[in-house]
């Protein structure tokens, strides 16, 4: 039969979408198919009694689909074997996940047994969940590692630290003794971004502006110049004037002597040239201290400039 191009080409398109929309949908199924036929496994061995290859296809499963259940179902089969520690860690595990477990009681009494039986070896159990998973933790200064992190360890105090990068550090000791294991949850707080932190801010205060630094006079303070020169014709203006003045009085004196009796000729002229030998120095000294005063009123505004 002939059939147009047109119709052939879509009918072709139309062919492969559903080949590759039942393709795709076949890969999503596809975990949960294997998880289920692993599952089913497990409880085949499981009834047959070959519970250590029970445990593996449970273990199996679980990787595919991690479903707290199957962690019930791999707790039953390792503590069936005899794997005390990892039992226990199974039911811890199933117990975590499932909060509202109807057979918490039933799953408690068999951790408790487990625990008897682990503490009569000399250790005890710690498991240790971390949230977020990224959180690396240590116990007594030794790295541990697992999702939960599961530990045996002897009897007494160990602490625990977790940290992680953006997180608060966290510690916590836990005691182990012979009777009871431990069971950790941590959840690490975040630390507070640069911008979150509050800044404590002083109490603001107005203060009064610094007084201005003095202005500068435009004029300069006058520069006090010593008098020397003023001071020199002043003490010869003095010395003038006194030796003026005693010469003067030696005159007058030598006048009165001559006046006060009759001396012979020659004594009459030598006391009238003394007389005037002692008037004529007055005169010069009196001249001389007339001058020095002058000059030393001259020297008075010029030396003060």
């Amino acid at each position: 039969m002939y059939f147009p191009m047109k119709l052939l080409r879509l009918a072709t398109t139309l062919v492969l979408a559903l080949l590759v929309g039942r393709g795709a949908a076949a890969s999503a199924a596809e975990p949960q198919d294997l998880a289920r036929t692993a599952f089913a496994a497990g409880e085949r061995a499981f009834a047959q009694r070959r519970f250590r290859d029970a445990a593996v296809k449970f273990e199996e499963a679980y990787t595919l689909t991690p479903h707290p259940s199957i962690q019930f179902n791999l707790a039953r089969s390792l503590e069936a074997a005899g794997d005390v520690g990892p039992a226990l860690k199974a039911y811890r595990i199933y117990l975590h996940f499932s909060s509202q477990a109807g057979d918490r009681v039933a799953v408690t009494a068999a951790i408790s047994g487990l625990e008897r039986k682990l503490g009569q070896r000399g250790v005890q159990s710690l498991v240790l969940f971390i949230e977020p998973a990224e959180g690396q933790a240590t116990i007594d200064g030794t790295a541990v590692t697992g999702t939960p992190v599961v530990a045996e360890l002897p009897f007494g105090q160990h602490e625990v630290v977790v940290v992680a990068r953006g997180y608060r550090e966290h510690r916590v000791t836990v005691e182990l003794t012979a009777q009871r294991s431990a069971e950790v949850a941590v959840t690490l707080e975040a630390m507070p971004l640069a911008t979150d932190v509050p800044v404590a801010k002083a109490p603001f205060v107005l203060e009064p502006p610094p007084p201005p630094p003095p202005l500068l006079s435009a004029t300069p303070e006058p520069v006090t110049k010593p008098r020397v020169f003023t001071w020199v014709a002043a003490g010869v203006t003095v010395a003038a004037a006194g030796t003026a003045t005693g010469l003067f009085v030696a005159a007058n004196g030598a006048g009165r002597e001559l006046r006060a009796m009759e001396r012979s000729r020659a004594e009459q002229d030598a006391i009238v040239s003394r007389g005037k030998g002692l008037q004529t120095g007055s005169d010069v000294a009196l001249g001389i201290a007339v001058a020095a005063a002058i000059t030393t009123v001259v020297l008075v505004f010029v030396e003060g400039r």
